[in-house]
């Protein structure tokens, strides 16, 4: 609903509105977790994915933001979704250890920085 609401939706919403919007997402999220429940490998490699978004991230923020270069920002987080996907198919095991460790330590860190400040967030550097 957060991300409804910075892209989509006004303050002016309705309350239904919001209802049928987190209805309907409640819906879409539990057939894709039973979906992927099923099809594990699939599920992993969009982990595994989600890793390699959050790695080109954070090697974006630690040593390439001097070079504001837009399609840089975004062939890095394509390049490595795609590398770290297509990895977890074959190290299904290795990578679904990595990616869920490391998936929680960024979101950990993001959290903090929410109440903490001064940890910028990834797309408003690139603009």
């Amino acid at each position: 609903m957060i991300a409804f609401y910075a892209i989509f939706l006004p303050r002016t919403t309705k309350v239904w509105t919001i209802w049928v919007i987190g209805s309907v997402a409640v819906i879409l999220g539990s057939i894709a977790g039973y979906l992927l429940q099923k099809l594990v490998r699939i599920g992993v490699a969009a982990l595994g994915a989600w890793a390699g978004v959050i790695i080109s991230l954070l090697i974006h923020e630690a040593f390439m933001y001097a070079l504001h270069q837009q399609w840089l920002f975004w062939l890095m987080i394509v390049g490595f979704g795609l590398v770290f996907g297509g990895i977890s198919f074959w190290k299904y095991k290795l990578v679904l250890m990595f990616a869920t460790a490391f998936i929680g330590s960024y979101m950990m860190t993001r959290g903090v920085s929410l109440y903490l400040g001064g940890y910028p967030n990834e797309f408003t550097l690139i603009h």
